[in-house]
């Protein structure tokens, strides 16, 4: 994932609930934080049940058998949150000043995505790459069964650097699996300052060109690639195929910063009303009807109108809801969950294979352990990762500013 934008503290801040507040204007938001750590833990949560073996948990409820952990197959929905999120943080610095961007430094704007999200990416690659031989040695010495995984090629590494791994079917998924969404996020990148150009010439009309134009590509792209579940795959993953997405997280910035210049903020009702409408996005989104509509990109069209709704909502409204995703941990969270997203899916597949192998746990009693024990172990080693290699390349408080708009 954000990974990156996608996963990093965005450049925006603390709202004041209130109808109006008599200093300058906050662009901070915790709550937008606080979706970032929901992302986050949606992800973890899918590849800890997938690495516990997916385990079900059926209940009878009214007549109904229900699996309770069935929920958990859908929670991938966490990374389309992250490319909502990534429209959202880089668009809302753009839109602070009402009217078209003047002086936008494309310059200033590639050194800051080179430096926050390739370094703690490529130190990730190494991680990945020699964390199974650090495990295997270990477990020689204490005289345990193990394996020596194969090396990854010379392809692998090529693509995986250059973040072009995403655009071939034999290196998407190699060395960590989740780092596809890393080569997704670097072309949302590369065609933002398009987007920019674009937004400076026609408004805030080129979010919509670009839910068209995506929801376009997919249609026709779905008759045109293999009807392989890869090559489908492949395809949605060019950044063509979730513009949408972002495009949708572009509009919600536009609107909170709508709202924020005039600093107003609706009634809580209507916004936790809002909120009850994304997650029925989400619900439908999720479905097996959205499911059969293989050809029509409908499941990620909901999806980024539910998540912009959502942060909409916690940015501009007084729902309660802002308190839990402003909360301390959610936010605390969040500070880390680049580096948490980077490392989690390798540390939690060998970590399920330890607790089959010493403490003989299957299914559902390693999965527990992996959402309990497994979380604070992950999140203690992600944390020191983040200090190591992901702090030292946030920009200094000083920089968090964008620099000011020269006037026409």
């Amino acid at each position: 994932m954000s990974t990156n934008e996608m996963t990093s503290p965005p450049a925006v801040a603390e709202a004041v609930v209130g109808s109006r507040t008599p200093s300058k204007i906050s662009w901070r938001i915790p709550e937008i934080d606080g979706v970032r750590a929901l992302a986050m833990l949606m992800v973890f949560t899918y590849h800890v049940w997938e690495n516990g073996g997916a385990p079900k948990h059926n209940l009878l409820l009214f007549g109904l058998n229900i699996d309770l952990f069935g929920m958990f197959n859908q929670f991938p929905a966490g990374v389309d949150m992250f490319m909502v999120l990534s429209g959202f943080c880089l668009f809302l610095p753009v839109c602070k000043r009402e009217g078209a961007p003047t002086g936008w430094d494309w310059k200033d704007y590639a050194r800051r995505r080179v430096v926050r999200i390739v370094p703690t990416y490529y130190v990730a690659i190494m991680f990945s790459t020699l964390l199974p031989y650090v495990l295997v040695a270990l477990f020689h010495l204490l005289h345990k069964e193990a394996k020596w995984q194969p090396h990854p090629s010379a392809m692998q590494y090529i693509t995986h650097l250059t973040f072009t791994h995403t655009l071939f079917p034999g290196t998407w998924q190699g060395i960590c699996g989740a780092f596809w969404s890393l080569g997704l996020e670097a072309q949302f990148y590369l065609v933002f300052p398009l987007v920019i150009w674009a937004y400076a010439k026609y408004g805030i009309r080129v979010t919509g060109a670009m839910v068209l134009v995506s929801v376009l590509y997919r249609l026709i792209g779905s008759k045109v690639v293999g009807s392989d579940w890869t090559s489908q795959f492949l395809m949605g993953i060019f950044f063509l195929g979730r513009w949408m997405e972002f495009a949708l997280g572009m509009l919600a910035a536009y609107m909170v910063a709508d709202y924020r210049r005039k600093e107003c903020t609706l009634p809580g009702w209507q916004g936790t009303l809002a909120i009850a409408g994304a997650l029925g996005l989400y619900l439908l989104a999720t479905s097996p009807l959205v499911d059969s509509l293989w050809a029509f990109p409908a499941r990620e069209l909901l999806l980024g109108a539910a998540y912009a709704i959502l942060m909409t909502a916690l940015c501009i409204t007084g729902t309660p809801l802002r308190k839990l995703f402003a909360s301390k941990p959610m936010v605390t969270l969040a500070l880390f969950s680049y580096s948490l997203f980077l490392i989690h899916q390798p540390l939690a597949y060998y970590l399920s294979e330890m607790f089959r192998k010493i403490l003989h746990v299957e299914g559902e009693k390693c999965f527990l352990l992996l959402m309990t024990v497994g979380f604070l172990l992950i999140c203690g080693i992600s944390y020191l990762f983040f200090l190591l290699f992901e702090k030292p390349f946030l920009p200094k408080r000083s920089e968090t500013a964008p620099k000011p708009q020269t006037t026409a």
